[in-house]
């Protein structure tokens, strides 16, 4: 600066006021401040930095950082309207007056008449009865009010303080949650306050969460959204009104619950519209499985009837074979995937990862259930006797997959949860909504996993007979009017194990297995003759008018009695 002429405009950086843009004017004016290092207010904010968790984790070094490098706190604030603060000063020697008695009787007066009482009535009244100026002695007549606010910061600081007010059994609050901002803001204010006031932090927990942004990644402003509006423009922004009378509310839990919302969130039509599809996804599998678990009993038939061929429930009720029956492989393989989804959404609901169990959810319900188990298994629920344990069986898998679908939806799709339970079969002593059902049980997911490592090899080979069935289907036949014959190395126990499975799991009528050195397979038109009901090939139908099955003429003879 002391180089350039006189007459030069020099470009530099000055501060402006963030909300009017204009310069900012400094001025060195008396203030109140919560002195940061009096009675280790510093170090002791820090420490319970250290003991509280913090979602995402990066939130400890952001806000101890703050802390760690902060000044004093300015607690006053020169406004007209807000809490004001309850201080005094002398007339007389312009001494300031910050006594505990004083603020307590302030208090009191505050709690029945509300703040406007530091305006209304007289100091006199404001301060305990002999209240002098301790410098000089000048009584409380020649005393003045304070005219400045509390910080608002701090007032959201000591909210909590309401709450323990209310439950003084939970002093401490278990979770605060908000922007990422609030760092600087309500954690912070928090932090210092409850520190100050009880010795510990305020929360157990602090978890952030970002900003809403537009589908080009930029933040949806008030303004620019009115302003657009009013030049008659048309903005990426979408109305919520307009998202709930067209989808439902239901629609934006879900947008919340699929977001990773740690990060900042997009908010879009497109967004918007893939969840729709899905939540659709949903509610039609839901409705599947409510319309097949129509005649089931949950306090009849359970999982434990089928796992070890055997069981109170399902061989005490009826002539039929339950008793000595056990699940199907594709049975026992939907179980362990439902275990393992049950495990890792709990644990992803404890980490607060809302997203993890929306993709475990669609994973599951998408792949899992619909895409598999309910292809293969409607041959079974459709085609048995009513009571015949191949259908009761897979019905009791449907029952502990909507059961567990109900329970883990519904933090998230809350009103969908509490529909599906409202509409399913119960057990006994079930409470009447979802929200004060237990949550499925944590199980150990080790023998799970064991189930579908050995199911995998036979998940390869339906895909490969799937594929290999493209140009039969092409031709102008259906799956059930196929027999495949599989060439498989000796080695490969499971097609063996499962060899009465694999037509049902292929949805093809028969399958031949040729142990060879090499693996391939064939697929041929099946010679023998179709049942009129299941529409299966076999080389022998029933002796039955209506040429079914013997599975099939079964399951007529129960029907008619």
């Amino acid at each position: 600066f002391l180089l350039n002429p006189p007459t030069d405009r020099i470009q530099h950086q000055y501060a402006h006021c963030w909300r009017c843009k204009q310069p900012i004017v400094y001025r060195a004016t008396p203030q109140w401040f919560i002195a940061m290092d009096h009675a280790q207010l510093r170090t002791r904010a820090l420490a319970e930095i250290d003991r509280t968790t913090w979602v995402p984790g990066w939130g400890h070094d952001r806000i101890y950082a703050m802390i760690e490098n902060r000044p004093d706190w300015v607690l006053s604030r020169q406004r007209l309207w807000g809490t004001p603060i309850p201080t005094f000063y002398c007339g007389a020697c312009g001494t300031a007056h910050a006594e505990a008695d004083t603020m307590d009787h302030v208090a009191a007066i505050f709690e029945r008449e509300g703040a406007d009482a530091w305006w209304t009535r007289p100091v006199t009244e404001l301060v305990p009865p002999g209240t002098a100026c301790k410098q000089c002695g000048a009584g409380a007549e020649q005393l003045v009010r304070e005219k400045d606010i509390v910080d608002v910061w701090f007032e959201s600081g000591v909210s909590w303080l309401a709450m323990a007010a209310r439950d003084p059994e939970h002093k401490n609050i278990d979770l605060y949650l908000e922007g990422s901002d609030q760092h600087r803001g309500w954690f912070h204010s928090s932090l210092l306050a409850g520190v100050g006031v009880q010795g510990k932090a305020p929360y157990r927990q602090v978890i952030t969460h970002g900003f809403v942004l537009d589908e080009h990644g930029q933040p949806y402003s008030k303004s620019s959204i009115e302003r657009a509006k009013a030049e008659g423009k048309k903005t990426s922004y979408i109305e919520p009104d307009s998202v709930i009378k067209k989808s439902g509310a239901e629609l934006f839990r879900l947008w919340v619950g699929a977001t990773e919302f740690r990060s900042d969130i997009t908010y879009s039509q497109t967004i918007l519209d893939g969840l729709s599809e899905w939540y659709r996804k949903l509610r039609n599998t839901a409705r599947f499985l409510l319309g097949n678990l129509n005649d089931f009993d949950p306090d009849r038939y359970g999982r434990a009837d089928f796992e070890g061929g055997g069981g109170s429930g399902a061989g005490s009720s009826t002539g039929s074979d339950t008793a000595r029956a056990t699940f199907a492989g594709i049975d026992r393989y939907l179980l362990a995937r439902l275990d393992v989804v049950v495990a890792r959404t709990r644990q992803a609901y404890e980490a607060y990862e809302l997203h993890l169990v929306h993709r475990l959810l669609v994973e599951f319900v998408t792949v899992d259930l619909s895409a598999l188990y309910s292809d293969v298994t409607k041959d079974r629920l459709y085609c048995h006797a009513a009571d015949a344990a191949p259908r009761r069986a897979a019905q009791v898998v449907l029952y502990e997959c909507l059961r567990a679908l109900a329970t883990i939806a519904a933090p998230i799709l809350c009103f969908t949860a509490e529909d599906i339970w409202s509409h399913m079969p119960h057990r006994a002593g079930d409470p009447d909504s979802v929200h004060l059902a237990e949550f499925p049980p944590a199980v150990d997911d080790a023998e799970a996993v064991d189930v579908l490592l050995q199911f995998t090899k036979l998940l390869t080979w339906r895909e490969r007979v799937n594929k290999a069935l493209e140009p039969f289907r092409a031709a102008g036949h259906k799956s059930t009017d196929a027999r495949v014959t599989l060439h498989h190395a000796a080695s490969d126990p499971q097609l063996t194990a499962y060899r009465d499975e694999l037509a049902d799991l292929f949805l093809v009528s028969d399958v031949q297995l040729v142990a060879g050195a090499g693996e391939h397979l064939v697929v041929e038109l099946h010679p023998g003759a179709r049942c009129e009901r299941c529409r299966k090939h076999f080389d022998t139908l029933a002796a039955d008018p209506n040429d079914v099955c013997f599975r099939c003429a079964e399951a007529l003879r129960a029907i008619n009695g």
